[in-house]
């Protein structure tokens, strides 16, 4: 029972790596179109299911105010989401991010961040 257990788990899991993974490139060939608002509908999931690539991008769109309106504290916010879970680009933006940025807006950005992350990403 316990081995038909840790197979449908990691079956599971496996099924849902693919689907975000597809689902990551489904926004990265909506945003590389210039179809914003599908690669934000793609990316926005995989935000909550803490995809670091995905919210990554979602900082970028925010940077570049495709498909939301343009916000330095979200871009900020998200790459550095992005970059605490593992995006190694998440991580490179943020600094450049934050080298155009107040001390302030860096800060309100940190605490941004650190909400959305400890409420899973509910509020975010």
């Amino acid at each position: 029972m316990r081995a038909l257990l840790a197979i449908l788990i990691l079956a599971t899991g496996l099924g849902f790596g693919g689907v975000a993974r597809a689902g990551c490139q489904d926004g990265l060939d909506a945003y590389e179109r210039g179809d914003y608002a599908t690669a934000l509908h793609e990316f926005r999931p995989l935000t909550e299911w803490g995809n670091a690539s995905a919210q990554n991008n979602l900082g970028v769109m925010y940077g570049n105010g495709q498909g939301v309106a343009q916000n330095t504290m979200r871009r900020h916010m998200w790459s550095d989401i992005g970059g605490a879970n593992g995006d190694e680009r998440g991580a490179k933006n943020r600094e450049i991010f934050a080298s155009k940025m107040s001390l302030h807006e860096i800060g309100m950005a940190q605490i941004m961040a650190e909400v959305c992350m400890e409420s899973n990403y509910n509020d975010c």
